[in-house]
């Protein structure tokens, strides 16, 4: 009974192996530095914070309705689609995804609305640079986005 329940457990690390494998080899990520900006099957890749950056102030809520102030520089995320030319071909939201996946929506009634969806530039450890997500005015803290790696436009 024993060596069968090795046996069985050897047998379901080496499938999650393999299947993190083929994930982790189709994943999308953009170069450190940059910024992908996916609208179906086309993929653009910008520098968010290359050219003139902008004031990113607000308010942000987070789940227990504690504000906190944010006062950071950065581009907003309407010019961040605009750079990579894409925005022309329509969406209706745009799905904003990290590094570790995680991800948020945005419609595009928000994306366009001034003064309420900002990617602020965050110095890393290591010395370089990434976005962060803030969605102003949103009780959802949870579209906070950190390490932002890729812009996914939808048209649904």
């Amino acid at each position: 009974m024993k060596k069968k329940s090795i046996v069985i457990v050897i047998i379901m690390l080496v499938i999650t192996c393999i299947a993190s494998v083929f994930y982790l080899r189709s994943r999308n990520d953009a170069p450190k530095g940059n910024l992908a900006i996916i609208n179906g099957d086309k993929t653009v890749l910008i520098d968010p914070f290359s050219g003139s950056l902008v004031s990113v102030k607000g308010v942000t809520i987070n789940a227990k309705g504690q504000e906190k102030d944010v006062d950071e520089i950065g581009i907003s995320l309407k010019d961040a689609i605009s750079k990579s030319g894409l925005d022309k071909a329509g969406f209706t939201k745009a799905r904003v995804v990290s590094s570790d996946e995680f991800a948020a929506e945005i419609s595009f009634d928000e994306i366009n609305e001034d003064g309420k969806a900002y990617l602020a530039k965050q110095q890393e450890d290591d010395g370089s640079t990434s976005a962060r997500l803030y969605v102003f005015g949103d009780s959802d803290s949870k579209r906070q986005v950190k390490n932002v790696v890729r812009i996914e436009l939808l048209n649904e």
